[in-house]
């Protein structure tokens, strides 16, 4: 929570130059990026600042949580979040997705579109 997964930093730190080199985009998926766009934004800033990575593109996606595939403490500290949040979603006996797909669809389109020659 608050951060971004310890090997996509490495993978980044590691493949800087190359990323810095090619057309990259980074997408972010977050809950803090549903209801909460500028926490989620400095997420992302945080993890620029730590890999030195400043990507063309970036895209801030709601998560999930899938109270299922946790176990029974992280499940509670999970639904007790949620639940300060105001989220009613706190029926750990399902899993709730908040990514909005289409947006992602269109991240990628833009980012594809920006490849071509003439865009």
């Amino acid at each position: 929570m608050g951060k971004h997964e310890k090997y996509v930093g490495d993978f980044v730190r590691k493949n800087r130059g190359t990323l810095e080199r090619l057309p990259s985009a980074l997408f972010s998926v977050s809950m803090a990026a549903h209801g909460d766009t500028e926490g989620a934004g400095g997420y992302v800033g945080k993890f620029e600042d730590e890999t030195g990575w400043r990507p063309a593109q970036v895209g801030l996606f709601s998560g999930a949580i899938p109270y299922t595939h946790y176990g029974f403490v992280k499940r509670l500290i999970m639904k007790r979040i949620a639940s300060s949040q105001g989220s009613p979603d706190t029926d750990t006996s399902r899993d709730y997705v908040y990514t909005e797909w289409d947006g992602v669809k269109h991240f990628a389109e833009d980012f594809l579109a920006r490849l071509q020659p003439g865009s």
